[in-house]
């Protein structure tokens, strides 16, 4: 399984490791592009935390911070056993308008 991202970035920046700050910021933006482009398996599924790990060139713990962001902000869903899937934050969106409009 192979995921092509937007902006391929080495693990590294000129010649130096990368911080684990730079690997969140790395992380979650990749994530973002990804779920944007809507380029996922089937169902709307992201790949396990090991594989994305691996695809972005940053430490599971970077990615795992990525994602608690990501479903903090309602675009993703994460169920132990079912894996990640995407929302559609738009949806999301137009019930919080409903109900502010009562």
């Amino acid at each position: 399984m192979s995921i092509e991202f937007l902006t391929p970035e080495a693990s590294t920046f000129s010649g130096k490791t990368m911080s684990h700050a730079q690997a969140k910021a790395t992380a979650l933006g990749r994530l973002r592009a990804l779920i944007e482009v809507g380029d996922v398996q089937a169902a709307g599924r992201l790949p396990p935390e090991r594989v994305l790990a691996e695809e972005i060139g940053v430490s599971r713990r970077a990615v795992r911070h990525a994602l608690d962001m990501l479903e903090a902000e309602g675009r993703i869903t994460r169920q132990q056993g079912r894996g990640t899937t995407i929302c559609d934050a738009r949806a999301g969106t137009l019930d919080l308008i409903e109900q502010l409009a009562k």
